[in-house]
């Protein structure tokens, strides 16, 4: 069973008339009637704890041994069967309980989206290409200098990248280059072996070839920013169109990502499910 403090429960569970009723089922005790045939075995069964173990005992009081045997075996099979459909019954209930919550999710999604589709058409009516572009010129200005920051060389490469940039190249020299540098050293050359000080030289030129595309990048898009609120304010376009659709954007993307993990959630109650975690074994069958 696994824990001691549940046996009282579990010794209930074998006694119980749907754990005795599919026992006799396998037993053909010569009993006619299936009721006489159940009370027959409530009463020449006993389960006991076996002390500190966390297991059960089946004990059956009958004259012949090899009857004793037979019942008690089929009561441990009955008692194992059923706990594993209440195992199944419960993945499944949680099954159907994420899917509400996951079909209610994905409606939240929908609607959030298109509360954003919409601010953003309201905004290009309202704005036009400038203010769109302003925005986006924008966050990429803020993503790279909070990348550049933190020194994630990975989301300025992924910037550089999505700004049409090739300087991103530099950065996946870099990194097989520095792959390379650090397979030799742990092989067990040195860093001054003339192999491991030529790639350390390209991995450093990538990387300074990098960084000048970063900082150019940088300066670009200040630049580009800087000419953005010059044509907006030149065709007085409002600034409090800005905070509404980053809210709304927030608010859609927050829900997907909350979709997503309970997509997650409900793929590991699935293969809960295909593969149940019996809570009971059955040690050892009576001989």
């Amino acid at each position: 069973v696994g824990c001691v403090w549940c046996l009282g429960g579990e010794i209930a569970f074998i006694s119980a008339p749907d754990t005795l009723k599919l026992a006799n089922q396998s037993l053909h005790l010569g009993i006619e009637s299936e009721e006489e045939a159940i009370n027959y075995i409530k009463g020449v069964h006993s389960a006991v704890p076996i002390e500190e173990t966390g297991r059960l005992k089946i004990i059956v009081d009958h004259k012949e041994r090899a009857v004793a045997v037979k019942i008690a075996n089929a009561l441990a099979m009955a008692y194992v069967k059923r706990r594993k459909e209440v195992v199944n019954r419960s993945s499944q209930t949680l099954i159907d309980d994420l899917d509400v919550e996951l079909d209610a999710q994905s409606q939240l999604v929908t609607l959030y989206r298109d509360a954003f589709v919409d601010l953003l058409q309201k905004d290009n009516e309202k704005a036009g290409v400038v203010q769109s572009r302003l925005r986006l010129k924008k966050a990429d200005l803020e993503n790279l200098q909070k990348a550049k920051k933190s020194g994630d060389l990975a989301a300025m490469s992924s910037l550089l990248q999505g700004t049409g940039n090739q300087g991103s190249k530099y950065y996946r020299v870099y990194q097989e280059a520095q792959n390379k540098v650090d397979a030799m050293l742990k092989s067990g050359l040195g860093a001054r072996h003339p192999e491991s000080m030529a790639l350390k030289g390209q991995a450093d030129r990538a990387m300074n070839n990098f960084l000048a595309e970063v900082d150019a990048l940088e300066k670009e898009l200040q630049q580009d920013l800087d000419r953005l609120k010059w044509m907006r304010a030149t065709y007085d376009l409002p600034d409090d169109l800005q905070g509404e659709s980053l809210k709304a954007k927030e608010n859609y993307e927050q829900a997907r990502a909350r979709l997503k993990s309970m997509r997650i959630e409900q793929q590991e109650q699935r293969d809960l499910l295909k593969n149940p975690v019996t809570p009971v074994t059955i040690h050892e069958l009576a001989r």
